[in-house]
């Protein structure tokens, strides 16, 4: 059997394209990793608010309102002092930080708490690519909840 003289000239092609594909698998698994990474950073992050602001109004709990009025009401100065031991408990970046505290009326009338912090979450693979790391922000809520 003869071969053409066109596939006598393509021989050896395919020997090109397995770099090229080996190279496009591991940029998509660079990617993958990095994006993990800060799903991962993001979701460490709403862990330390949602925390943070259950201990807020736990812990936050004017306990002279509620013995003295019957009122369920928030000591603002335990709150922030609450929720700032409770965010440097948590095993967060150095570069996180508290950037909002809202005492607030819930949607059931009662007293709530919200907590922002913000970061940055490292790069893995992207440090090659651009220097720093990406922006991420997280919001926790919590609100006293009356009864059983």
């Amino acid at each position: 059997m003869r071969r053409s003289r066109r596939s006598r000239d393509e021989r050896g092609s395919v020997l090109f394209l397995y770099p090229v594909g080996f190279l496009i698998v591991v940029l998509l698994g660079a990617i993958a990793v990095d994006l993990g990474n800060v799903w991962l950073q993001q979701r460490r992050l709403a862990d330390a608010a949602d925390s943070a602001a259950n201990d807020a109004v736990t812990f936050g709990l004017d306990q002279d309102s509620l013995r003295q009025e019957g009122q369920i009401e928030l000591d603002d100065g335990r709150v922030l002092d609450v929720v700032s031991a409770s965010v440097a408990g948590q095993a967060l970046p150095p570069a996180a930080a508290v950037t909002a505290i809202t005492i607030d009326t819930g949607p059931g009338g009662n007293p709530s708490v919200t907590v922002e912090i913000e970061s940055e979450a490292d790069l893995i693979f992207g440090r090659i690519v651009r220097s720093g790391g990406i922006a991420i922000r997280a919001e926790g809520t919590a609100e006293i909840v009356d009864g059983p």
